[in-house]
């Protein structure tokens, strides 16, 4: 198991899991809530998560593929997916212009600062 990346929230493994390349989110505990709390909040996202990854899937946005979930342990493995991650490749459509809406080519801010065009989105930024 290898650390890609660590987050407030949950940290990101790259792990082998039945003969292919996954990654495992996992949501660790906080020692600042009460754990009876930490688990509900634990548990609720590790649920919402796989359900907002589908409708996105859905609306025509690649996603990767959600394969468990584990609500016990606040962990979700899914398929791990080559090339940019999502935020390298926003920043290179901005840096590009290739869909900006008007109003964000040229901004000094970072691409999050700012509303997306979900149609563009749809049409491949993510590809």
């Amino acid at each position: 198991m290898v650390l890609i990346k660590k987050g407030a929230e949950a940290s990101l493994y790259l792990e082998e899991w039945h003969n292919r390349k996954v990654i495992m989110k996992q949501r660790l505990p906080k020692k600042y809530r009460i754990p009876e709390l930490d688990m509900m909040i634990r548990s609720q996202r590790t649920v919402h998560e796989p359900n907002i990854i589908h409708k996105a899937k859905e609306a025509g946005v690649p996603t990767p593929t959600i394969f468990m979930v584990d609500v016990a342990e606040a962990n979700i493995i899914m398929e791990f997916v080559e090339g940019l991650g999502r935020k390298a490749k926003l920043e290179q459509s901005y840096r590009q212009n290739d869909w900006a809406p008007p109003q964000a080519r040229n901004h000094p801010r970072r691409p999050h600062n700012l509303e997306y065009d979900s149609d563009a989105i749809r049409q491949g930024c993510f590809r």
